[in-house]
């Protein structure tokens, strides 16, 4: 197993050690702190996750939206968000940032306003609140893809993506944007 399906497995472990221990807060003082606090959101969680592995990625939804590679990214509203999700979902690995534009909250599907970690098999790690999390979702079977107007997936753990598969998925599904590391 290679060093980053280790680095993988360890991030999507901590958040499952931890599955509804923390209460949802947005509390910047306590939500990057969570073993401490006992508190903390979607964004936080992810972020304590990626810590756990003396990796630094940004403290929000919006923020993580930018980290890592894209893998893929969906802009084509409500209506068939989900479809276009199962059709890349073979390319996501454990430990793949799903981050969201919900059509309400902040930016209103305008913003990337919440973010979820790919677990594998159709379910992602997920705390969206109220209530004590994170928990493990299938993706399909939530409100969160049928609700988004948008989403893109980040690989913050990258190995090797060969370009001959991505051109080949980018002519497949035109209206997603795939990029390697190096652009």
């Amino acid at each position: 197993m290679s060093k980053a399906d280790n680095e993988r497995r360890a991030v999507v472990a901590w958040l499952e050690r931890r599955l509804s221990k923390f209460r949802y807060s947005n509390n910047w003082s306590t939500k990057f702190n969570a073993d401490v606090s006992g508190e903390t959101d979607c964004s936080g969680a992810t972020f304590c996750a990626y810590q756990s592995i003396g990796r630094t990625i940004g403290r929000m939804s919006y923020n993580q939206a930018t980290n890592g590679i894209n893998i893929a990214t969906y802009n084509g509203g409500t209506a068939g968000s989900v479809a276009a999700f199962n059709k890349i979902k073979a390319l996501l690995k454990p430990g793949d940032l799903i981050v969201y534009k919900l059509t309400y909250g902040l930016g209103a599907g305008k913003q990337y306003n919440h973010v979820d970690m790919w677990r594998g098999n159709d379910y992602a790690l997920d705390h969206g609140g109220p209530g004590m999390g994170p928990t493990i979702r299938n993706v399909f079977n939530t409100w969160l893809l049928p609700r988004a107007a948008g989403w893109t997936v980040r690989r913050i753990i990258t190995d090797t993506i060969e370009q001959t598969e991505i051109k080949e998925l980018t002519m497949k599904y035109d209206y997603i944007v795939f990029e390697t590391a190096d652009g």
